[in-house]
């Protein structure tokens, strides 16, 4: 095995090891969810573990009431400014990410500038909070979407590592 191999055999073990923690933290929230007693502490405390262990600046949940969307939930780092308040009865069709959540999948944008022209609304509403990056994972009741999980301004490398796991544990707060 020449050099080259064996450091790209090093970079593949450490992913897998990082891809095995970030799963072991996600079913750790799972667990904590199951046993609840109370499920709004609980989901509280699920943010606050999801937000530190992937470096964020914030992580919230936004739920779906008569086609409008709510930031309901909401923990943010140290030095970040709470932004719940402000993004109350989102239009559904404003925000662009529905339809791929609605199919199951994850939206990752690492760099809301790509979007600036395409997507001026999102945006806008983006950038008013210092967001420079964001992921998405769909919460479903019954398979129909009913929110979404977010996570802002997560390093890029664990944004990639955790999409998976963040869309299962959106699946498992729906229920």
């Amino acid at each position: 095995m020449n050099h080259n191999e064996n450091d790209n055999s090093n970079q593949d073990e450490s992913m897998l090891l990082k891809e095995l923690e970030a799963s072991k933290m996600i079913h750790k929230q799972i667990a904590i969810l199951n046993s609840a007693a109370d499920l709004n502490a609980a989901i509280e405390e699920v943010l606050i573990c999801v937000g530190r262990y992937m470096n964020a600046e914030r992580a919230y949940i936004f739920e779906e009431s008569d086609g409008l969307y709510s930031n309901t939930v909401e923990w943010c780092a140290p030095g970040v400014r709470p932004e719940k308040d402000t993004l109350q009865n989102i239009q559904k069709e404003d925000i662009t990410w529905i339809s791929p959540l609605s199919a199951g999948n994850c939206v990752i944008i690492s760099d809301i500038e790509k979007i600036k022209s395409s997507d001026p609304f999102m945006y806008d509403i983006l950038s008013r909070q210092n967001i420079k990056s964001v992921i998405e994972a769909p919460i479903t009741i019954n398979g129909v979407l009913s929110g979404f999980i977010g996570v802002d301004n997560a390093p890029e490398d664990i944004t990639r590592l955790i999409a998976d796991s963040l869309s299962l544990l959106g699946s498992f707060i729906g229920i």
